[in-house]
C-alpha cells in the first residue's frame, strides 16, 4: 500500500515520527535512542526514512534532506495496542513516545465507527435473473438455462 501526502512546513524540533498502519499498529521512530526502541541501521538516509516492521516496510520521503549527509540509525518502537479510527495509513509527529500520541492537526473521524456501507451498484451493473422464481410449492420441469458454451444441467 502506498500513501502520499504533501506537507508544506519544516519541523524545527522533531522528536518522534508516528506511522499508524491498520493491522500493524502505531510505529514510533526517532533518531535518538529511547526506552523499548530497537535500532535499525541506516534508517535515515538523505531524503528518506525507511523502517521495517515485521514483513512490512514503512517509508517516508522528502524533497529536502531529513537529517545529515551520512545515513543515521533510527530507533523504532511498535505499539500494536494503539489504533486510529481509520482504515488508511496515517503519518504524524510529536514530542510524546507513548500513547496517547500528540499528533498536531489530527482529529477523530466521527463518521468511522464500524463497517462502512458501499454505495449501490449502478443500474447497468446489477445482476439480472435468467428466470423468474417459481411460485410457492411448484417446481420447473426443465433444468436451468445454460449459457453459450456450457453444457445443460440435468433437470431436478
Amino acid at each position: 500500500m502506498t500513501g502520499k501526502a504533501a506537507l508544506n512546513y519544516e519541523i524545527k524540533d522533531l522528536k518522534y515520527i508516528y506511522f499508524y498502519v491498520p493491522g500493524i499498529g502505531t510505529t514510533v521512530v526517532s533518531n535518538d535512542p529511547f526506552p523499548g526502541a530497537v535500532e535499525q541501521k541506516h534508517a535515515f538516509d538523505d531524503k528518506t526514512l525507511t523502517v521495517t516492521v515485521g514483513e512490512h516496510v514503512l517509508q517516508l520521503s522528502s524533497d529536502n534532506r531529513l537529517l545529515g549527509k551520512t545515513p543515521e540509525s533510527g530507533f523504532v518502537l511498535v505499539d500494536k495496542n494503539f489504533t486510529v479510527a481509520t482504515k488508511f495509513p496515517v503519518m504524524g509527529y510529536g514530542p510524546i513516545r507513548v500513547a496517547p500520541y500528540a499528533w498536531p492537526g489530527s482529529k477523530t473521524n466521527a463518521e468511522v465507527k464500524s463497517t462502512v456501507e458501499a454505495p449501490p451498484l449502478p443500474a447497468d451493473m446489477r445482476p439480472t435473473l435468467l428466470l423468474e422464481p417459481c411460485p410457492a410449492g411448484q417446481m420447473r420441469t426443465a433444468g436451468p438455462p445454460s449459457l453459450p458454451g456450457q453444457t445443460a444441467a440435468p433437470p431436478p
